[in-house]
C-alpha cells in the first residue's frame, strides 16, 4: 500500500482556493449591485448617493431618507429604484444580492 505525501495539505489548499474564488466572485457581484443602486439614486445634494457602502454580499445605505426616496418622493427617480436597479440584472436576481436601507 503506497501513500501520497502531502495530499491532505494539497486538498486543503485547493479547498481554500475555491473558497477565496467564491468570495471574490460574491464581492464582485456585491460591487456591481452597489454600482447599480448608486447610479439609480437621485441626486439633489449628493448625500443619498454618497451614503452607499459596500458589504461582502451587497450594499447598504444609512441615509435617513433613503426609504422615502425609494418610495417615490423624488421626481428624478421612479419609486422602488433600488429594487429595479438590482433586479434589472438576471445575474443579481439569481445570486441573492442583499441591499440594506437603514431607516
Amino acid at each position: 500500500m503506497s501513500s501520497v505525501k502531502g495530499i491532505e495539505s494539497t486538498m486543503q489548499d485547493i479547498r481554500l482556493q475555491f473558497k477565496k474564488e467564491a468570495l471574490s466572485q460574491q464581492a464582485l457581484k456585491a460591487a456591481n449591485a452597489m454600482h447599480r443602486v448608486m447610479q439609480a439614486t437621485p441626486v439633489d445634494t449628493g448625500a443619498a448617493k454618497a451614503s452607499w457602502t459596500l458589504l461582502k454580499d451587497g450594499a447598504s445605505s444609512d441615509c435617513e431618507y433613503m426609504d422615502v426616496l425609494n418610495h417615490g418622493h423624488s421626481q428624478q427617480a421612479p419609486s422602488h429604484f433600488i429594487e429595479r436597479a438590482v433586479l434589472s440584472d438576471p445575474e443579481m436576481r439569481a445570486n441573492g444580492i442583499i441591499v440594506i436601507v437603514k431607516a
